[in-house]
């Protein structure tokens, strides 16, 4: 159902020292999708966060339905993703002065794209992705708390939801190759003269 011609950017705008731009879709502010079920062929994966130290993890998920009749519904999907992010670059490139710290004209599109991050990744060898970030429970202040945990809701062979202990516990219900579905949400983000969308998992059924 989801169609990308129906987000609205809200004008960016600086609250203290960070640059806020809201996605809202059919009038909500809160919002997301529930996918179809994608292939996830390395399993949950983790990086470290610049030289901190800390650890995130994410989901990459492959354009591969469970079962060949479900594949057109993965195709229209991800293609809704790709729209999504030709309206990123080109609402980056409008107000890139702000954004991005120069003004640029559509004539120079593709530098706003190096500069823009992109919510579906293609490799000529490999299918299209999409890597949701798993994120982890914060307190009232928005500190992480210790010991870390993801803050995700999870389902296993009951309709009954599981909230996770660590990310150890998702790694194991998801091995390589599996099908899961999941609910994720988008968050735009700025960040040292870049900027771009941010895919956030709430939600996963695991795979039986």
């Amino acid at each position: 159902e989801f169609n990308a011609e129906d987000i609205v950017f809200t004008a960016p705008r600086k609250v203290n020292d960070r640059t806020q731009v809201y996605l809202n879709y059919t009038g909500a502010r809160r919002w997301g999708w529930e996918t179809p079920y994608l292939k996830a062929p390395f399993g949950p994966s983790s990086y470290q966060k610049g030289d901190t130290g800390i650890q995130d993890y994410n989901l990459p998920l492959q354009a591969v339905a469970r079962n060949p009749e479900e594949q057109e519904l993965v195709d229209k999907f991800f293609s809704e993703f790709e729209k999504m992010d030709q309206r990123v670059l080109e609402f980056a490139q409008k107000h890139s002065k702000m954004l991005l710290g120069k003004q640029y004209t559509d004539q120079q599109l593709d530098i706003v794209e190096v500069m823009t991050g992109k919510c579906v990744r293609k490799n000529d060898r490999y299918p299209a992705r999409i890597s949701p970030k798993i994120p982890k429970k914060r307190d009232k202040n928005n500190k992480i708390i210790v010991p870390i945990s993801p803050d995700i809701l999870a389902f296993h062979k009951t309709p009954e939801p599981i909230q996770p202990n660590s990310f150890d516990e998702v790694i194991k219900h998801v091995p390589r190759n599996s099908f899961v579905k999941c609910i994720i949400r988008p968050r735009f983000w700025v960040v040292g003269g870049k900027c771009g969308v941010s895919l956030f998992m709430q939600q996963i059924v695991y795979p039986e």
